[in-house]
């Protein structure tokens, strides 16, 4: 959005006399007031109509526009102290804390202190004209504070986290591979309450850069573990008991369950917001993939629990099994090679 344009040139500063006082034309800060959406065109015409472009050379008609957002803020302090010096304007900028701790304040300081103005010149749109060259403009580094609307902040970081394990291959089939052969319910609460334990654990670790391992090593490990938990939940727990131990197979989701949670950690840092909503911002995510991963076993445990049913669970869980392990196995191979 812009909220005014102006292009002026050098001849600004004859507008006053005042060698003391601010140089912005007093018609051209009230118009900015009550109107900051003001366009392009609408610009030119009030200084067209206002007669400032022709005493001024404010805007001449073969020169290009230039979008200069000065704070509101800022407008209204000017427009009530016409005869603010720099001094005055710098102090004005110091006592808000809005304006004084932005990029936008380092510049005009900058500016101001540093690039060949008298702390006793005129602060005029010259000085703005400059300033606005130097890069950023006001809509990029300042922003009035808004109060944090914390329904729709934990709706949008829950939901990030129910996307990124519904589209997680890897994590909706190391979610399945737990209950393939359909254990009692409370053994699948079991191992769906270890596995969220031991995420949630280096999601927030890794979330919060506490705790950091490399792509290159989670990764493999994450598809290595899928195999592995296909594999013994269908064929090798039958002939060997220990591998369908609870307390064995718990430590073994427990462990796996830590790298997955590093994975979960590296998609967050992509959506991660500053730092003072950090901690919230990982328990929503957390909340999002637990909501995600209870879908997983909504859909897939009374698909498996019909198959035992018709006593087709013998012909395709195997299947199921094989397709699962030979997948993360490549998994494994072109994450570590590839």
């Amino acid at each position: 959005m812009r909220k005014f344009l102006i292009t002026f040139a050098l001849s600004l500063t004859l507008l006053t006399g005042l060698s003391s006082a601010h140089s912005i034309p007093p018609e051209l800060l009230q118009f900015m007031a009550e109107n900051p959406d003001a366009s392009d065109e609408e610009m030119q015409a009030f200084l067209n109509d206002s007669g400032l472009n022709e005493d001024s050379q404010v805007w001449t008609a073969d020169e290009n526009a230039q979008a200069f957002n000065m704070p509101p803020i800022l407008i209204q302090f000017l427009l009530d102290n016409p005869d603010a010096n720099e001094p005055e304007i710098l102090a004005f900028i110091q006592s808000e804390e809005n304006l004084k701790n932005t990029d936008w304040a380092d510049k005009i300081i900058t500016l101001i202190d540093g690039d060949g103005f008298e702390n006793e010149s005129p602060f005029s749109l010259n000085d703005l004209v400059l300033l606005n060259q130097l890069g950023d403009t006001f809509d990029e580094v300042y922003q009035e504070p808004t109060p944090l609307n914390w329904g729709q902040f934990a709706k949008n970081y829950i939901i990030l986290g129910i996307e990124h394990i519904l589209i997680g291959l890897d994590h909706i089939l190391f979610v399945i591979s737990l209950v393939l052969i359909l254990p009692p319910w409370r053994r699948i609460l079991g191992m769906v309450t270890t596995f969220t334990l031991a995420h949630s654990i280096t999601l927030i670790l890794g979330g919060t850069n506490i705790l950091t391992l490399s792509g290159k090593i989670v990764e493999p490990i994450i598809a290595a573990s899928i195999a592995y938990m296909a594999i013994t939940t269908v064929f090798i727990s039958k002939k060997y008991p220990w591998f369908a131990k609870a307390h064995a197979r718990l430590g073994v989701i427990f462990l796996f369950g830590l790298f997955h949670g590093l994975g979960f950690a590296g998609v967050f840092a992509d959506v991660a917001p500053e730092t003072n909503r950090l901690l919230p911002s990982l328990l929503f995510f957390n909340v999002g993939v637990e909501i995600g991963q209870l879908m997983i076993l909504a859909l897939f445990v009374p698909f498996l629990w019909a198959l035992k049913h018709f006593k087709l669970d013998r012909y395709f869980v195997p299947v199921f099994a094989v397709i699962i392990s030979t997948l993360a196995l490549w998994w494994v191979v072109t994450r570590i090679f590839f």
